[in-house]
């Protein structure tokens, strides 16, 4: 759209919605108006598969330009939910998949789920900013946590470093990186720091939204933005697809959703 049409659509449309802004008895419709935008966006349906369908869409695609086994990482595996989808997307013999699941309920349940699948190697840790011990509330539910200090009904666990883990185990690249890890994904990335910062990940998944900032006080969208630009393009996730996020006061949204970085490639 030309500039100067544009300026008179704009200038159109505050003549239009002026008697209708920023009264107190249309509140309610705007309200329902920006909901609306927010679930249309994919804001506030996260936790669900469908959710993570459009970052396996982009890697499907990735997967046609390149002949070897793509290594997926699932951490916060759960009972294999997203490690079975990507068989069913990207098929078995296409996919090397290490499922990390820390809960000793949850990764039993993942490894009856997955035992016939070759492909799949579970570890059952969970993975941090450093190999240290920590204590997993709620173990066995979606909604487990990492916490740092003991209490009742709390499933002691250990945790690695991404950074250690792939060093210890010679793995010089991981094609995609999931993490649903329930507020802990900061905590992953910083152990995953020289991973990152050496181009070594190619596609990085993570959640963030209310949940993720009330378990991190301090942590916002754009901490996750300040650690992966320099190497990353960031983007939201859709069901068939992705699209590109812009820095700023816009993309500091609380409401639940699922982003993709992606390994920024120099011509």
């Amino acid at each position: 759209m030309p500039v100067m049409l544009e300026l008179c659509v704009k200038a159109l449309s505050r003549i239009i919605f002026r008697p209708f802004l920023a009264k107190l008895r249309y509140q309610s419709l705007f309200f329902r108006i920006y909901k609306l935008g927010l679930y249309g966006m994919n804001y506030g349906r996260n936790g669900g598969v469908n959710a993570e369908h459009g970052g396996l869409l982009v890697l499907e695609k990735y997967k046609s330009s390149h002949s070897e086994k793509l290594v997926i990482f699932d951490i916060g595996a759960h009972t294999g939910e997203f490690s079975i989808l990507c068989s069913e997307i990207l098929g078995d013999e296409k996919i090397s998949v290490h499922a990390f699941e820390p809960s000793r309920v949850a990764f039993e349940s993942l490894e009856s789920n997955t035992r016939s699948m070759n492909f799949i190697c579970r570890y059952n840790i969970g993975m941090g900013q450093k190999r240290s011990a920590k204590w997993l509330k709620n173990s066995g539910s979606k909604i487990a946590t990492i916490e740092d200090s003991q209490f009742n009904g709390a499933e002691a666990v250990q945790m690695e470093s991404l950074d250690a883990f792939c060093s210890e185990h010679k793995i010089n690249f991981i094609d995609y990186l999931k993490m649903d890890v329930e507020g802990y994904e900061f905590e992953v990335l910083k152990g995953a720091r020289n991973l990152i910062q050496t181009g070594k990940i190619e596609f990085i998944q993570f959640e963030f939204g209310y949940f993720t900032a009330l378990q991190k006080p301090g942590l916002h969208f754009h901490s996750y933005i300040d650690l992966l630009k320099e190497k990353y393009d960031l983007f939201r996730i859709l069901e068939d697809g992705v699209v590109p996020i812009a820095a700023g006061a816009d993309s500091e949204i609380y409401n639940g959703a699922n982003f993709l970085a992606q390994l920024r490639r120099t011509q």
